[in-house]
């Protein structure tokens, strides 16, 4: 997916990334993401309907998986009612939709200049298990 990703990451090489239609939302766009545990390096099931949205969907998760590995607000689970506004989750989204931007375009914009929920309504939640 990404090679600067893995360069910074190199255990992420262990998650399993599995096409798993049944695993999600009966069928929809879209994927989970399992932090690595003790005797696997996590998992990401997902759905998607073409090469870009699988693109898309994938590189949201393993945003996930850098806000596991560095401490960040991660993450919600899709039917929380703060999902939306969830930091992890308006980061991941971001990513999705700087995937396209050269890496000289990534630079010159900065990330929070794409959320789609300002910074001040955002959640920030502890990771658990982390400091």
């Amino acid at each position: 997916l990404h090679g600067d990703y893995f360069n910074a990451y190199p255990e992420a090489a262990d998650i399993k990334v599995q096409a798993a239609k049944s695993a999600l939302n009966n069928g929809e766009i879209g994927a989970m993401y399992y932090p690595p545990r003790e005797g696997h390096g996590g998992y990401i099931p997902y759905q998607a309907d073409s090469p870009d949205n699988g693109r898309s969907v994938l590189l949201h998760e393993l945003q996930h998986d850098a806000q596991n590995r560095e401490g960040f607000s991660p993450g919600a689970e899709l039917g929380n009612a703060d999902y939306r506004r969830a930091a992890g989750e308006v980061e991941a989204r971001t990513v999705q939709k700087r995937k396209d931007m050269t890496k000289s375009e990534r630079q010159a914009r900065p990330p929070w200049q794409d959320y789609d929920v300002p910074e001040h309504e955002q959640i920030v939640r502890a990771l658990l298990g982390k400091p």
